[in-house]
């Protein structure tokens, strides 16, 4: 065994995985679940002793996840107080990610979800991608455990002009959370999931008018690449934000405290630093009010240059 494979499979299987069962994951365990398990509550009692321990967490910390819970509950609760837990289910060869809390993994950059597929002999990830349930498949070849050379970053057609002639830059508009008491001087927000970049695209237009815009580019230089603010949220981190004002006591849990590396298993990063628009390779534009946004199918494909175009012919004016 060489060290690649020694690393993918130093997880732990608690189980006999087949179709249809649901996958818990997390550290070194790999915990495969079934209703139909006789021995059921007994894995749910190990699961919760090893999330206490691993996590060095107190009792009451997991009392009300107890063991008589309904099993779809169970692992739902857990996924929504640890965001960085991985639940998915087995289906045929495809490991299906469940969408609970606020973070979904990435497979291409998640160093979690390829160990699990290649311990469970299984051939792709997959994950739903936006409101509408458009399902994202990743291979297991395309599965780098690296960030990915291609970025998206959500914006607004209202500050498209702009950001040709000078490029993504830090705080070329106010913060679309400044209400929050959240503010990043010298760094760009992106993800390598569309979907996370048509979220944010979204919320820029509500908040500051235009139409929804994903702008795809090329990753300059992974060296200025640092953590998503909500990733440093999660893991009660404060490194790069100022003026940083949230509820402490309604953050999701975190057993890794490491945000760098959780922003690479999410897909969703900050960007120290100017990104020149020559690096810009597609832009996504959608014409549909903003309230009726829901798919990546809304949004239609075009270049940088073609949509100055259609924003100079007033196409985008609404």
């Amino acid at each position: 065994m060489n060290f690649t494979q020694f690393y993918l499979n130093e997880m732990l299987v608690i189980g006999k995985p087949k179709n249809g069962d649901f996958v818990l994951a997390f550290d070194k365990w790999i915990f495969i679940l079934d209703d139909k398990d006789p021995k059921i509550d007994d894995i749910k009692s190990k699961i919760v002793d090893t999330i206490r321990d691993d996590m060095g967490l107190q009792d009451y910390e997991v009392e009300h996840w107890k063991t008589k819970d309904d099993l779809w509950d169970f692992i739902s609760n857990i996924a929504e107080k640890y965001q960085d837990i991985l639940v998915g289910q087995i289906s045929g060869k495809n490991l299906y990610l469940n969408d609970y809390g606020a973070f979904k993994f990435d497979p291409k950059s998640s160093i979690l979800v390829k160990k699990v597929v290649a311990q469970l002999g299984l051939s792709s990830a997959s994950y739903i991608e936006d409101l509408d349930s458009t399902e994202t498949k990743v291979s297991k070849k395309k599965m780098l455990m690296q960030i990915p050379s291609v970025g998206f970053h959500g914006t607004s057609s209202s500050y498209f002009k702009k950001i040709m002639r000078t490029g993504l830059r830090p705080r070329q508009a106010d913060s679309n959370y400044a209400d929050r008491g959240i503010y990043h001087d010298d760094l760009i927000f992106f993800a390598t999931r569309f979907g996370e970049a048509m979220h944010h695209s979204v919320t820029t237009s509500e908040k500051q008018g235009g139409v929804p815009i994903v702008i795809e580019f090329k990753i300059a230089d992974k060296d200025a690449i640092v953590a998503d603010y909500d990733v440093e949220k999660a893991t009660g981190t404060d490194r790069y934000y100022t003026n940083l004002f949230f509820n402490k006591s309604g953050n999701p849990e975190s057993y890794i405290k490491d945000p760098d590396r959780l922003s690479r298993e999410f897909g969703i990063y900050g960007y120290r630093g100017r990104i020149p628009s020559s690096f810009f390779t597609k832009v996504y534009y959608t014409t549909k009010p903003i309230d009726e946004v829901y798919s990546v199918g809304d949004f239609k494909k075009t270049t940088p240059k073609q949509l100055m175009k259609l924003i100079d012919y007033g196409y985008l004016d609404f």
